[in-house]
């Protein structure tokens, strides 16, 4: 062998030796971040407590929702009533019920007006006799378009007519014409109670969880700027100045070291708020294949906006590196999440495009939001997936070139 083979040796020999060194020191920093951060209180102390605030309200409007629709559904209804009452004596007695009152009024349409009924009828005369008979008959009803409970005793007073002339309509054997059969006896109806569809609540759970979900990385952002903003307190960062590794791999492999932690911090907070939906309250309750299902989901979208998270954190840590004001910097670089976050609120039926999936943090709340409804496309989470994966390179690249420059790190390190 030639002294320029050796030499060729000895250099591919010493590269290959430099590339062992730097991924063994990029594992190094990436280890060393995530037990700094698992180590510190603040780490959680956001993320977990906006979790169970979030859950502590989910739930309360599951139970008042519910116990909301019980009363109501209970409630009663006063029917004001004028006209030949001495007319309508069996007419009062089909039409009284649980839930409707009958009471005798001077004026019907003048105690509707006035709050002293919900719904009013005005009575023509023989009513009872007219019924008898089978004649047509017209009655006047009164109610008030604006108030919810007037219109609800619309439509039940309606229904109840609807019965009544239903059973007269078929009650024909003294009727029936000489020589044919009497017309059929009256209809019986079977009343069962049915609880909500489960997918109701589901639908409506869907846009909120992805709201909450990007909320939720604020205290994330927040966290991870903090391994990067507090490195002077805590000694950090000197001795990952000392490893064999470029500037810019030194930004990747923080990446890489509070990543886990980002998204280990949503999983658990998602998971409090879907905890929820066990709860035995009809407005909530979820079959427990349909909570292993959005627990799943849900892990999905904490990877992605953990990452986006991760991203916008060494961003704002990059920005402010050294300094106090890097924590509120990462406080500033939240703001997105929560945007997207007041968006899912106020538009629960935001269009799934390919232009959504495209913008970041969007893309993947639509797809949780998709996901538990039950409507999401592959190719929607595979745009949503790409773009997430280029926002995130795109935002630890420019970090990288920010903390390259050794005054800022020295910066970091006094």
């Amino acid at each position: 062998m030639t002294s320029g083979d050796k030499n060729t040796s000895a250099g591919h020999a010493e590269g290959h030796g430099e590339t062992v060194a730097a991924m063994s020191a990029a594992r190094a920093v990436a280890r060393m971040t995530a037990i700094d951060l698992l180590r510190r209180p603040g780490t959680w102390t956001v993320t977990l407590l906006t979790g169970v605030l979030f859950a502590v309200l989910f739930a309360g409007v599951g139970v008042t929702t519910s116990a909301t629709q019980d009363r109501a559904e209970r409630i009663t209804f006063s029917i004001a009533v004028d006209g030949d009452v001495r007319g309508a004596t069996k007419f009062f007695a089909e039409l009284s019920s649980d839930r409707l009152v009958v009471r005798v009024a001077d004026d019907a349409a003048e105690w509707v007006t006035s709050s002293r009924a919900t719904a009013g009828l005005t009575l023509p005369e023989g009513l009872d006799d007219r019924i008898a008979r089978g004649e047509l008959t017209e009655m006047r009803v009164y109610y008030r378009a604006a108030n919810n409970g007037s219109q609800e005793a619309l439509n039940l007073l309606l229904i109840r007519l609807q019965g009544i002339e239903l059973k007269t309509s078929v009650d024909g054997t003294d009727r029936a014409p000489a020589g044919l059969d009497p017309l059929p006896t009256p209809i019986d109806t079977l009343v069962r109670e049915v609880k909500q569809d489960p997918r109701v609540n589901r639908n409506q759970l869907a846009s909120a969880l992805a709201a909450m979900a990007c909320i939720l990385c604020l205290g994330t952002v927040s966290s991870v700027t903090g391994a990067f903003g507090r490195s002077q307190e805590q000694r950090t960062l000197e001795p990952m100045l000392l490893l064999p590794l470029p500037r810019r791999r030194l930004a990747a492999a923080l990446a890489v070291g509070v990543f886990p932690v980002a998204v280990l911090q949503l999983i658990v907070a998602q998971g409090l708020i879907l905890l929820t939906t066990a709860l035995p309250v009809e407005g909530l309750q979820q079959p427990l294949g349909e909570v292993a299902r959005m627990a799943l989901l849900g892990v999905g979208a904490a990877v992605a906006l953990g990452a986006l998270a991760t991203g916008c954190g060494c961003l704002a840590g990059s920005v402010g590196v050294g300094t106090d004001d890097a924590v509120g910097l990462g406080d500033f670089f939240a703001i997105p999440f929560i945007v997207v976050g007041v968006v899912f609120f106020l538009q629960p039926d935001l269009p799934a495009t390919f232009a959504t999936a495209m913008v970041p943090i969007m893309g993947p709340a639509l797809a949780l939001r998709d996901g538990v409804r039950g409507t999401l496309s592959l190719t929607f989470a595979t745009v949503a997936l790409l773009a997430t994966v280029a926002w995130v390179t795109l935002a630890i690249h420019f970090a990288g070139n920010r903390i390259a420059s050794e005054r800022r790190l020295l910066r970091a390190t006094r």
